[in-house]
C-alpha cells in the first residue's frame, strides 16, 4: 500500500503534504462549481513529487454527459498523462438519481469519449455494498476508490476483484482525508494513461522510463515495426515491443498479456480514434493505398515519406 490523501477547497492552495505520496484533488461539482484552489493544489502536489489526480463530485440533477463535459473541459488543459480522474458518487446524489449505476456509467463513458481515460469510481462502503449492482462499472474497467474509516481494511470489494484506493480516515497532514493506494505510483500512473491499459483489478504494471520511450533510442528496424504496428501494416511486430531488447512491457487491458503500449494496435488506434472522432479507419485506408506501403518492404525513407502523408491524411479526415 502507498500512503496518500484527498483534498478539496477546504484545504489551502499549497497543503503541507508531509509523507503523502499521492493526492486526489477536487476540481469540480455538478455543471457549475469549480474549486478556487484546484489548479494551485495540483501544481503544489506536482512540485512536491506527488502523483496527482482529479475528482468530480457528481450532483446527479444534470445529465451525466453534461457533468462529464463540464468536468473534462475544466481540467483538460492542466491534466497530464499519468494523472487519473475519478467520479465521486455519494450523499444526496442517491436521492436525485433513480439509476445510480446507469448514470455513473454514462458519465464515465462520456469522459472516455472525451479523454481516452477510464474514470475511477468513488463511494463509501455502504453504497458499494448496498442494493445496487455495480458490475457494469467493473466491466467498463473503472477502478474502485472506496471509503471505510477503520484500521483494518475496506473489506470485500466485490463485484470488483480488488480495490484500487482505500479512503481510510477523515484526518490527514493536509487537513483532508487519508488514503491507501493498492500498489505503487506506477499503478497510479497507469490509471491516468489514455486507453487505461491498467485493468480494474489493480494488476502489476512495470513503469516505463523516459529513456525507454524516446524514439531516438530505437533501432531503425524498431521504428519501422512501430509504424507498421500502429497502422496494422505488413512488417509489424505483431504487438511485441520493437527495437529495444529487454525494455519493460506493460499488461494489456484486454488480453492480459505483456505488450509494448505504444505499439499495441488496439490501444493506439483507440486513442487516435478518440482524438479524431472515430475517423481512424479512413486515415488507415488512405495510408494502405500509398505505393510505399504496397511494396514488399519499407525503408526509413519510405517511413519519412509516409509520415508526411499520414499528417495530411489525418488533417483531411479530421476536417470532414
Amino acid at each position: 500500500m502507498t500512503y496518500g490523501c484527498d483534498v478539496s477547497a477546504y484545504q489551502p492552495a499549497s497543503p503541507a503534504w508531509g509523507p503523502n505520496r499521492f493526492a486526489w484533488v477536487k476540481a469540480t461539482e455538478g455543471v457549475g462549481w469549480v474549486s478556487p484552489v484546484w489548479r494551485a493544489q495540483i501544481a503544489s502536489g506536482r512540485s512536491a513529487g506527488l502523483g496527482v489526480g482529479y475528482y468530480h463530485f457528481c450532483d446527479g440533477r444534470n445529465t451525466p454527459q453534461a457533468e462529464a463535459q463540464f468536468y473534462w473541459n475544466t481540467i483538460k488543459d492542466v491534466w497530464q498523462v499519468g494523472e487519473p480522474i475519478a467520479l465521486d458518487v455519494e450523499g444526496a446524489f442517491f436521492n436525485y438519481v433513480a439509476d445510480p449505476v446507469g448514470w455513473t456509467l454514462a458519465c464515465a463513458q462520456e469522459l472516455y469519449a472525451l479523454s481516452g481515460l477510464k474514470a475511477v469510481f468513488y463511494s463509501d462502503w455502504s453504497h458499494v455494498k448496498g442494493k445496487w449492482n455495480w458490475q457494469p462499472l467493473v466491466d467498463f474497467d473503472m477502478g474502485l476508490w472506496g471509503a471505510a474509516y477503520n484500521s483494518v481494511g475496506f473489506g470485500d470489494p466485490s463485484p470488483w476483484p480488488a480495490i484500487f484506493c482505500w479512503q481510510n480516515a477523515d484526518t490527514n497532514e493536509t487537513g483532508g482525508d487519508s488514503n491507501q493506494l493498492n500498489g505503487d505510483l506506477s499503478t497510479w500512473r497507469a490509471y491516468g494513461t489514455p486507453a487505461n491499459i491498467q485493468p480494474a483489478s489493480g494488476g502489476t504494471v512495470t513503469p516505463i522510463g523516459d529513456d525507454d520511450v524516446s524514439y531516438e533510442n530505437w533501432t531503425p528496424a524498431g521504428k519501422i515495426q512501430h509504424f507498421c504496428d500502429i497502422w496494422g501494416l505488413p512488417g509489424g511486430s505483431g504487438g511485441d515491443q520493437p527495437g529495444l531488447p529487454g525494455a519493460p512491457l506493460i499488461q494489456d487491458r484486454e488480453t492480459g498479456q505483456g505488450a509494448w503500449p505504444e505499439t499495441h494496435l488496439g490501444s493506439v488506434r483507440q486513442r487516435l480514434d478518440a482524438s479524431l472522432g472515430g475517423k481512424v479507419d479512413g486515415v488507415a485506408a488512405q495510408i494502405k493505398a500509398l505505393p510505399a506501403v504496397n511494396g514488399t518492404s519499407l525503408t526509413q525513407g519510405d517511413i519519412d515519406a509516409i509520415a508526411a502523408a499520414v499528417l495530411a491524411a489525418i488533417k483531411a479526415q479530421a476536417n470532414k
